[in-house]
């Protein structure tokens, strides 16, 4: 919601801008007629401030990339943490052939963070899983 109204600000100050110097262009090309450098220099004002609002849009959102990338990869990163150690655990529960209430618990807590990262078809399969072991 915020780059949404970062983007309507930006936006509706283009437009401004755009508008304002329209206006301000048609009055220098009726008022000042003698003096011929006076378009130009309007022209050069507009066109620096557009430049300056586009690249600040441009690097607004380049900016949320680069988080949504950083924060997709965190995220990864967590999943084959919980994973990796998910499949430790089995390996020791099989390599042990002995399931203790001490196993059981940690299954549990195993349980709770694959819920926080596995999607609905594996927790299905995990707890088909739990209803055989």
């Amino acid at each position: 919601m915020k780059t949404f109204r970062e983007n309507l600000i930006y936006l509706s100050l283009t437009a401004t801008v755009v508008v304002g110097g329209y206006a301000f262009l048609r009055y220098a090309y009726r008022v000042m007629d003698q003096m011929p450098f006076t378009q130009e220099i309007v022209l050069i004002i507009l066109g620096t401030v557009a430049t300056v609002l586009i690249t600040a849009m441009l690097l607004n959102k380049q900016t949320e990339v680069e988080l949504k990338k950083e924060q997709s990869i965190k995220f990864i990163e967590l999943k084959s943490e919980i994973y990796m150690d998910f499949i430790s655990h089995m390996e020791q529960l099989m390599l042990d052939k002995a399931v203790t209430e001490q196993d059981h618990v940690r299954l549990q807590f195993l349980t709770h963070k694959l819920a926080m990262v596995a999607s609905p078809a594996v927790l299905e399969q995990y707890q088909q899983f739990l209803e055989v072991f």
